[in-house]
């Protein structure tokens, strides 16, 4: 039931450099992996602007990912990484938030 979940992503990280013409940070790929990524809650969240935020939970057995770095999937998404990843287990439970 899991395999027909499981999806390549890319792992990108924001690292801060400075170049001769100002600009401030980079993203650079430090690899890819495979994860099941399930959708847990969403929020519309109104006050001056109006967006949604929504959570999801990713089960990888790939070690290693912390917060801050976001996951690009082949249909275009991008997965923040929210927490530290749970690697107690067989398999990471990571928990993502969607950037919209």
């Amino acid at each position: 039931m899991i395999n027909r979940q499981i999806q390549r992503c890319e792992i990108w990280e924001e690292i801060e450099t400075k170049s001769k013409w100002g600009s401030k940070a980079q993203e650079s790929l430090i690899g890819t992996l495979s994860i099941a990524i399930n959708h847990i809650s969403g929020t519309n969240i109104k006050n001056d602007l109006s967006y949604t935020e929504v959570t999801h939970l990713g089960l990888t057995r790939h070690r290693g990912l912390k917060v801050g770095q976001r996951l690009k999937t082949a249909d275009n998404k991008v997965y923040l990484v929210e927490k530290p990843p749970n690697e107690l287990g067989r398999l990471a439970q990571v928990y993502l938030k969607e950037v919209v």
